[in-house]
């Protein structure tokens, strides 16, 4: 087998899947910087992200998401006032971590968001709570920055001194 290009598209479409191939096809370890969270989520086996010099976080996308303790629920109701009042009622639920309102909008942080959405809409129902939209977000690696610094990427300075290391095996 010959060794691998000494090459590899940065950038576009390509990028993801000359990666893939290239790091299975010489049994290889790539190490990419990225500041594309959704891009080193979607390609990379474990991720390593490194503020102000430091490791600060080492896992799978998916285990660092789960370290942040839930996903979202999001709903939105008929007014504000009414918004308060499924405020209350659903953060005495168990399981949840946290609950906060913008204007007819909830957001209710939960271990499992997808579970714990129709219990949560019998709950409001039951109270005479409608809800006329509601979604489960899961955590994203922005996310998972925003917990562990306490600020988004965009908002730490220059981002070229603060990568995120990426690894494909």
């Amino acid at each position: 087998m010959s060794p691998p290009p000494a090459s590899i598209p940065t950038a576009g479409p390509a990028c993801g899947s000359r990666y893939g191939s290239c790091g299975a096809s010489y049994d290889i370890t790539i190490l990419l910087t990225t500041h594309y969270l959704d891009e080193a989520d979607h390609m990379a086996e474990r991720i390593v992200i490194v503020d102000r010099g430091e490791v600060i976080a080492n896992g799978t996308a998916d285990a660092l998401k789960a370290d942040l303790a839930g996903d979202w629920i999001h709903f939105t109701t008929a007014d504000i006032d009414t918004a308060r009042t499924a405020v209350t009622l659903v953060g005495q639920t168990a399981g949840v971590f946290e609950v906060a309102t913008d204007g007819q909008r909830v957001s209710v942080r939960i271990a499992d968001a997808e579970a714990a959405l129709p219990a949560f809409l019998r709950l409001l129902d039951h109270d005479s709570i409608t809800v006329t939209r509601a979604n489960v977000q899961r955590p994203s690696l922005d996310d998972v920055f925003l917990g562990l610094t306490g600020r988004r990427l965009e908002e730490s300075g220059d981002a070229t001194e603060e990568p995120i290391g990426v690894t494909h095996a």
